[in-house]
Order: structure tokens, then sequence, then C-alpha cells
């Protein structure tokens, strides 16, 4: 399984039981443009306050999103 929330103690409302679940969101289609929003600031909670993030992201040139579509969880 790729990546997802781990919610803890999730009421299934079906048969009234509990049990850890994953939250995901999956793709029913891939798209032709792609945009992703990177949060660079986050909270210092040492000095109390906004601090940038300067960290160098790589990506590959290819991205596969068949692991992250609605078909590709089905596959597996």
């Amino acid at each position: 399984m790729h990546g997802g929330e781990l919610i803890s103690d999730c009421l299934c409302e079906a048969c009234e039981t509990r049990s850890d679940t994953t939250k995901r969101n999956v793709l029913n289609k891939v798209p032709n443009v792609f945009f992703v929003h990177l949060n660079r600031i986050v909270f210092n909670y040492d000095i109390f306050m906004n601090t940038k993030i300067h960290s160098r992201l790589f990506f590959p040139d290819d991205l596969n999103f068949e692991p992250y579509t609605k078909e590709g969880l089905e596959l597996r």
C-alpha cells in the first residue's frame, strides 16, 4: 500500500465496529498538468516564530502516478 494517513479507532457505521484504517486521496484520471503546493514556512516552537525551510527538493522528469490512481489501487 502506498501512503496515506493512519486513523486509529475509526468507527465503521455499517457494522458498528472500531478498527484502524488508512485515509488517502486517489486520482480518478491523471491530469495533463499537475501542480504541487509546498509549505515552506513552518512555525518554530524553539523561537516562537515562522521560519522558512531552505531544503532543496528534486523531482524526476517523469512521474509515475499509477500507484496513486483508482485503477492502480484496484490492481494491487
